[in-house]
């Protein structure tokens, strides 16, 4: 069996004639609830007889935080790693909720880079020792700070993933730091092999970003566990609201960020509360928390408004509520909606770029209102309750919608456009 090891300084190598063997700090890491390996010894992290002679694929990204890419991020690892592939999931930081989510089959290291530079020194080694058959990068830091890696040391199949629509996120952040992201993404992109895009939306923005030097980029809709979204939607939950309910209950859930509208989502609550009793329960964690709270209760719906934080299992709420609500203003392809749909969850969405309208077939499997229209999106959700202007698809044909986005799919394409 192939072994990592693991100094006391945190040195990684594969004891394997041929694997890596770099000598800047990185660790091992357990998928498995009890944590990390510790930084001594030898150790094993459940790699295959067969991985030394295995195709090796490598991933990285950021870290495995609560957001839809990191949700997929684990899938596609887990599902790569589960059809012989040696897979080697890096992450700058072994931190967030889907760390106890990796599969075992995955070769799960932790490079701990303090700075950019660290990052790019570590994966400057692991790309000229391990020459995976391909790296794919998730999101737009860790996909610079590889492409970065992969120039110097002549590597070049980088296969960077697109997660959202940067020309229409650009318009609703504002920040010095995301136009100089965008500037860079401009100029380093060019130099990957290929780019994925996880919508058409995005994936024409990034041609009329990139011009005539595009490398080619390919549209691979996000892919997940179908079945596993209706057992989970079936699991009890015991939010108070739910357990003993007494009036309709909303929820909705993604990071607490301007980019999702929550400040519209609480306008129309406000205005539906005026006319009927209802709650609202918003799961995800983010930067505006505090914000929104205080919104919450300068409207006078504080008490019928639980910000629950993050959830592992969010759809055993979302079966037990009336409707599923998302506010967003812009997005790339919301894994959250798609959960929704698949468990069968009455959705309202805002009609924003790329994304909800691929989901929701234009309207057919549930309702979309304009952005920023908290006007509307009280009258869908009143409508919803009342049972007017229901979608027109049926049970059978939203099953049938909502295969594209199987686990299955996505990673027959991956393994298409990366060539291995």
């Amino acid at each position: 069996m192939p072994w990592i090891g693991v100094g006391r300084a945190g040195q990684i190598f594969y004891t394997k004639a041929g694997h890596f063997n770099s000598r800047l700090p990185a660790r091992a890491v357990s998928p498995h609830p009890h944590g990390p390996l510790p930084h001594v010894g030898l150790v094993s992290v459940s790699m295959s007889a067969s991985d030394s002679t295995s195709t090796r694929i490598a991933i990285f990204i950021e870290d495995l935080s609560g957001g839809g890419a990191e949700k997929v991020t684990v899938l596609l690892a887990g599902d790569l790693a589960a059809r012989g592939y040696a897979t080697d999931l890096i992450v700058q930081r072994a931190t967030g909720p889907f760390v106890d989510q990796v599969s075992p089959r995955v070769n799960f290291i932790e490079i701990g880079g303090k700075n950019p530079l660290q990052s790019v020194l570590w994966l400057m080694h692991y790309l000229r020792r391990a020459r995976p058959a391909a790296m794919i990068t998730e999101m737009e830091k860790a996909s610079l700070l590889g492409i970065v890696a992969g120039r110097m040391v002549g590597y070049h199949n980088i296969f960077p993933c697109v997660h959202i629509d940067l020309a229409s996120y650009d318009k609703i952040d504002h920040q010095m730091r995301r136009r100089f992201l965008k500037v860079l993404v401009s100029v380093f992109y060019r130099a990957s092999k290929g780019i994925i895009a996880c919508a058409e939306r995005p994936a024409a923005s990034m041609r009329a970003l990139l011009g005539r030097a595009a490398p080619p980029v390919s549209m691979i809709q996000n892919g997940f566990d179908l079945a596993a979204f209706r057992a989970e939607g079936a699991e009890p939950t015991d939010h108070r609201w739910l357990t003993a309910k007494d009036r309709p209950v909303f929820v909705a859930c993604g990071r607490l960020t301007q980019q999702k509208g929550y400040d519209v989502m609480l306008r129309a609550f406000a205005r539906l509360r005026r006319e009927q009793p209802a709650r609202l329960i918003i799961l995800g964690q983010g930067p505006l928390r505090e914000e929104l709270g205080r919104q919450a209760s300068k409207l006078g719906i504080g008490d019928d408004v639980d910000f629950a934080g993050f959830l592992k299992n969010p759809l055993a709420l979302f079966t037990k509520a009336d409707g599923y609500l998302m506010s967003s203003r812009s997005e790339g392809l919301p894994s959250v909606l798609i959960m929704a749909l698949a468990a069968g969850c009455k959705s309202i969405s805002t009609d924003c770029p790329a994304g909800p309208s691929e989901i929701l077939d234009g309207g057919k499997f549930g309702r979309l209102v304009p952005v920023d229209d908290d006007v509307a999106l009280a009258a869908a959700m009143a409508d919803l309750l009342a049972g007017r202007n229901e979608p027109a698809g049926s049970a059978q044909e939203r099953e049938a919608h909502m295969q594209q986005y199987s686990i299955e799919n996505m990673v027959r394409d991956y393994i298409k456009v990366i060539g291995v």
